[in-house]
């Protein structure tokens, strides 16, 4: 068993290194925060600097230190440039695949596991993140390495035997759902002060509000164990299936919003003395202040508490109370982002949720697994629908739990034994080709001009070939649905799947990139004057930074023609439009040096000095 174990951790770490690093180098900086930690790990990299971010020369109050060091860590190895930016990122994603692997073998059982390892590092947006040098990354293998440790520490380790069966976990500890022992206790907390150095009081807040939102619903919830000592004394039973099988049965979710519930709460407090879980989360929050705390003194006194102040206030406080930079959205934002985070997994979306309630309300042995994942699942999503400010990525410490909820799924479907019609499989199977269909058709759209506008990636409706394998995988997996077993489908779309995420990030990525022209723009200026220096007018695009390499001058429109004047290697970048109201308000000469596309802006950008240069 342990072999087997061996063989399935082996096989993830290739398919995600794989996945995760080929041609991570081949496509250039072009997402706003990843070019922005890459400028800012090079900057503290060339000033010898660990402490203090700083982007463009000023501080940089986006995000903790813990990506820019490891980027910078990078950097030291395999020098400047986009594939040691985004290594890192890789390397924790796939240590998050293993802890989430490690998590199902102590919830579920090995083939479990497995899925649930496979359908993270397969995940649409955490592919994206693994290739990005963002700090989504690092906050999700830290989060994730929190929660192993306390899934781990109180559950009991399942035998071999245990785990190639449908046996339910067992604890450490009769009635217990809190580790006891600080070989346990003292990691997990650790991990949650490195994920408060990698994206700030989120890193602590969310895995804490995961593991008492579980508890309260353990709390609550009767136990009927035949096998095992009534868990929480004093606590009504039910009959019914439940008593069958051994295990717990949920609540009806308004159970959780009457008096009656609080007793109960209170009473297993009581009890159980589970007094003692608050008394270890306040000595956790003084683990995590030892590990978080010192930098985050450090850096305010060398910017005079600055940057800890707009951090906190204007990042953390201002973004949950006030949408930022546009990134707004309704309440059931999440709702539909979970369907993009998670594709092509979400082909099953809707019938893997079916058939998690179902399993839930009738008994199955991996009630507390799946409690643990739906616990996971909605406070992340339910945190984020409350903040003002939405983005997909907001949610991406919930995938491993995502994961864990469609891989039960198709642990279940791959023997027929799923709760929920055999009509969704053939609707999942088409709404795989109806993606497929429209990416292909949009792809199409937009390499060509439309009306006046040019094309946003021209000449390249070869792309739509990605969408076309889609239609052609899909067209596939209704062959094998119709002529083969179940477990034969799911292999077919693991290998569907993984052919269209190779397709996208080891083709089509590439072939966008070829249209960011801006390390060739910097090179025709640099070839003309290699003591060029450069300005920005009216706005700012932070791979600009990276590719001058260095610190570019921001100006308004009224300040370029002093720039020009007072610097005799002074170029200015700035889009068409905005050189055009530049010549038209200001009577100064100037040229031309190099026009170039905007990369996915329908505009183009130019370079331009002072005619007398």
């Amino acid at each position: 068993m342990k072999n087997r174990v061996f063989v399935d951790q082996l096989f993830l770490v290739l398919l995600a290194g794989i996945l995760y690093t080929a041609f991570l180098g081949n496509s250039r900086l072009w997402d706003w925060d990843e070019a922005i930690n890459a400028s800012t790990a090079r900057e503290m990299f060339q000033r010898n600097d660990w402490i203090v971010p700083r982007f463009n020369g000023d501080l940089n109050y986006n995000k903790p230190i813990m990506v820019t060091l490891s980027i910078i860590l990078s950097y030291t190895v395999f020098g400047i440039d986009e594939f040691a930016a985004r290594l890192p990122s890789a390397l924790w994603s796939i240590g998050t695949i293993l802890c989430a692997y490690q998590i199902g073998l102590s919830l579920f059982n090995r083939p479990i596991a497995f899925r649930t390892a496979f359908v993270l590092a397969t995940m649409l947006l955490f592919c994206v993140e693994a290739r990005a040098a963002t700090p989504d990354a690092v906050l999700i293998f830290w989060c994730t390495a929190a929660t192993m440790f306390y899934v781990v520490g109180t559950f009991q380790s399942r035998t071999p035997e245990e785990l190639e069966t449908d046996s339910p976990p067992k604890l450490r500890h009769d009635g217990e759902y809190f580790p006891r022992s600080l070989r346990f206790l003292l990691p997990m907390f650790v991990c949650m002060g490195v994920a408060v150095l990698a994206k700030g009081p989120v890193g602590v807040v969310l895995p804490t509000a995961v593991i008492v939102a579980f508890l309260c619903v353990k709390w609550v919830m009767p136990q009927n164990n035949q096998d095992e000592p009534r868990r929480h004394e004093g606590l009504e039973e039910e009959s019914g299936r439940n008593d069958e099988i051994g295990v717990a049965r949920i609540p009806k979710p308004q159970s959780f919003l009457n008096v009656f519930t609080f007793l109960r709460v209170l009473r297993a407090f009581v009890v159980n003395k589970i007094t003692e879980v608050p008394a270890k989360l306040v000595l956790g929050m003084l683990v995590v202040l030892a590990v978080a705390g010192p930098w985050y003194v450090w850096v305010g006194l060398k910017t005079d508490w600055a940057w800890p102040s707009v951090f906190l206030m204007k990042h953390n406080v201002g973004r949950a109370l006030a949408p930022m930079e546009g990134h707004h959205g309704p309440f059931y934002y999440y709702l539909f982002a979970i369907l993009f985070d998670t594709f092509p997994w979400s082909i099953f979306f809707i019938p893997a949720c079916i058939d998690v309630v179902k399993r839930l309300r009738r008994g199955t042995p991996f009630s507390d697994g799946l409690i643990f994942a739906v616990c996971w699942s909605v406070v992340i999503m339910g945190a984020f629908s409350v903040a003002a400010t939405k983005l997909p990525n907001y949610i991406a410490t919930m995938f491993p739990a995502a994961a864990m909820i469609y891989a039960v799924f198709l642990y279940h479907w791959s023997k027929n034994e799923e709760l929920v019609a055999k009509i969704w499989t053939p609707l999942a199977l088409g709404v795989y080709v109806f993606v497929g269909i429209v990416l292909a058709v949009v792809l199409v759209i937009i390499s060509y001009p439309i009306g006046n506008k040019p094309a946003i990636i021209p000449g390249e409706a070869i792309l739509s070939l990605i969408g076309v394998l889609m239609v052609l995988g899909g067209a596939a997996a209704f062959i094998v649905w119709k002529t083969s077993t179940r477990r034969t489908l799911e292999l077919t779309l693991r290998c569907i799947f993984i052919v269209f995420l190779a397709s996208l990030f080891f083709w089509g990525a590439g072939r966008v990139s070829k249209h960011q022209r801006y390390v060739e723009m910097f090179a025709v200026v640099r070839a003309e004057n290699p003591d060029a220096e450069f300005a920005i007018l009216n706005a700012l695009e932070p791979s600009w930074i990276f590719y001058s390499g260095g610190p570019m001058t921001m100006l308004k429109l009224g300040d370029a023609e002093e720039f020009l004047e007072q610097n005799e290697n002074g170029y200015v970048l700035a889009r068409e439009s905005d050189y055009e109201e530049f010549k038209t308000k200001k009577n100064f000469p100037t040229r031309i040096v190099i026009t170039t596309p905007y990369l996915l802006r329908q505009r183009n950008l130019v370079v331009f000095a002072a005619s007398n240069r």
